[in-house]
């Protein structure tokens, strides 16, 4: 790694300054990061729905289980260019399974659910950390941006959401309105396929989002080195030792004629210092002692116990009793003072091997002899808020058609009913039309062989006990197709079925002219009377 090639301005940033920084690498080399998170995705997600051909749901969140394995191949491609190193996609997508196995069980197990992943990510790929060693180095970067990395994650989650609604809000808007009916009639009676475009479309959320999500983590990450390494620093070393190389021999010259002149007159200041010291027995330490205090005349110290005396005095001033006040969690003890309570050992014991395996290392004008627990509320607090988010998206997720339905019953019933036609496709529809004994007059019919009348009573009854009974809304201006698919969206099975069954028996008749037969009229009716009879 040359620090001299890189190709971004090395200063010190905070952890949003950092995450602009990535965006812009990301614009800056989007297609090819695109190209190597979709590339292997589109892989996974064939596996994904060759192994769960019924299950789109589980195919989708097999391919989001996996994002950590898909991270990786971007993440190499930008380290390669942030350096002027560029390598082709194809480069870059060689050495796939070599990028996979670093540290790939922990990633997809205990570590899946960890918010920083963009941050961490590059110590596992990058430096190659793992275990101790791995979790020391975290423990130094998390010291700084681990709360903008967490709402990265946060965001770039919420951001895939929006899109996957923005997409199919798109697609509805596309949609003519004269063929709405016929694309919801679709939808309704075709679920599986409906399931698999949001499969789809997640997916092609997730690969939208990737190259942003992975470029905004990995400028933080570098952001946290040169912070840490003082690469700016380092490379303006560099930058003045090449500028001076590039000098003619003569400033060269110059340079170490000033060089020596200042050590030939430093050395003899320095020996006059030492026979000074040896002839009055005081030491430059305690000259600069005796100039610091203004307050006092100068001393003189003739011994070692005089100077003893002194370096108490000093040490005993305010300068070194500044008193600093913390507050945190602590452990009791495990007597309780207050009462015979006592702490079951087992749970001092878990907690202490919680706080030395997984809290951060203190700076040392910092360590205190009492365990610091606000590490351990820390982690129980994302825990639970990652916890409560993932079961809402997973909620939404699985009951979307029954929210759906919810939200779409609540608002019918919120608007204004409209008056209930009395015709329909010119069949009167009025309860005042109907006789009271429907199903012995639909039989009547049957048997004198006018199954016309039979079935246009049977019919109208339904329609009528449809928008009397059960609250549907139809219009003048709606077709038999359309109540059907009215009624199927209510959600009544038994109810869509035998209007369905009805409706298509009755445009035979009424449109082909071919009867049904007396079975089925009285199929029909016996269905009828299951349905309507006992609401009449």
């Amino acid at each position: 790694m040359e620090l001299d090639r890189i190709a971004i301005a090395p200063r010190l940033r905070t952890s949003w300054e950092a995450i602009d920084l990535g965006f812009l690498m990301a614009r800056r080399w989007y297609w090819p990061l695109f190209a190597c998170w979709a590339l292997p995705c589109l892989v996974l997600t064939t596996l994904a729905v060759a192994l769960l051909p019924g299950s789109p749901g589980y195919a989708v969140l097999l391919v989001w289980w996996l994002k950590p394995l898909l991270d990786r191949a971007p993440l190499y491609f930008l380290s390669q260019a942030l350096f002027d190193e560029p390598i082709t996609i194809r480069q870059c997508l060689a050495g796939l399974f070599s990028l996979w196995r670093k540290g790939c069980i922990p990633w997809l197990l205990w570590r899946r659910f960890n918010f920083n992943r963009s941050f961490d990510m590059p110590v596992t790929l990058l430096e190659g950390l793992s275990g101790p060693r791995g979790r020391q180095r975290l423990s130094v970067l998390h010291r700084q941006n681990t709360g903008a990395a967490f709402w990265l994650t946060v965001i770039g989650l919420g951001v895939e959401l929006l899109i996957v609604c923005g997409l199919v809000f798109l697609l509805k808007m596309m949609v003519p309105d004269e063929f709405t009916w016929r694309v919801m009639k679709f939808v309704f009676a075709h679920e599986q396929v409906t399931d698999w475009a949001f499969f789809a479309l997640a997916v092609l959320a997730m690969a939208l989002v990737a190259p942003f999500y992975i470029a905004a983590g990995f400028a933080l990450y570098i952001s946290r080195r040169i912070e840490l390494e003082a690469w700016d620093i380092e490379i303006r070393f560099r930058h003045l030792v090449k500028k001076y190389l590039a000098r003619p021999l003569s400033s060269l010259l110059s340079l170490l004629l000033l060089v020596l002149c200042i050590a030939s007159v430093a050395v003899p200041e320095i020996a006059v210092a030492g026979a000074g010291e040896a002839a009055t027995g005081k030491t430059t330490i305690d000259r600069t002692i005796d100039r610091t205090n203004d307050s006092k005349p100068p001393a003189i110290v003739g011994s070692a116990a005089e100077a003893k005396t002194l370096i108490n005095q000093t040490l005993a001033g305010e300068d070194f009793h500044e008193v600093v006040e913390t507050s945190g969690w602590r452990l009791k003890p495990a007597e309780s003072e207050e009462g015979n309570a006592v702490l079951p050992q087992w749970f001092v014991t878990l907690v202490e091997w919680l706080d030395r395996v997984l809290s951060v290392e203190a700076p040392a004008d910092e360590e205190s002899d009492e365990p610091d627990l606000e590490w351990l509320a820390a982690v129980i607090e994302v825990f639970l808020w990652a916890t409560m988010a993932l079961l809402l998206v997973l909620f939404l997720f699985f009951y979307r058609r029954e929210i759906r339905n919810a939200v779409i019953a609540y608002r019918d019933k919120r608007q204004p009913r409209p008056e209930t036609p009395q015709m329909l496709f010119g069949l009167e529809v009025s309860r005042e039309s109907l006789p009271d004994d429907i199903p012995g007059l639909v039989r009547h019919y049957s048997r004198e062989g006018d199954f016309r009348q039979a079935l246009s009573l049977l019919y109208r009854s339904t329609l009528s006990g449809l928008m009397h009974n059960h609250g549907f809304v139809f219009n003048d201006s709606h077709t038999e197709g359309e109540c059907v698919a009215l009624v199927r969206v209510g959600g009544n099975v038994a109810l869509s079925s035998f209007t369905e069954e009805l409706t298509g028996f009755w445009q035979s008749l009424a449109y082909g002219h071919r009867e049904p037969g007396a079975q089925v009229v009285d199929h029909l009716c016996i269905r009828w009377q299951e349905l309507f009879d006992d609401e009449e």
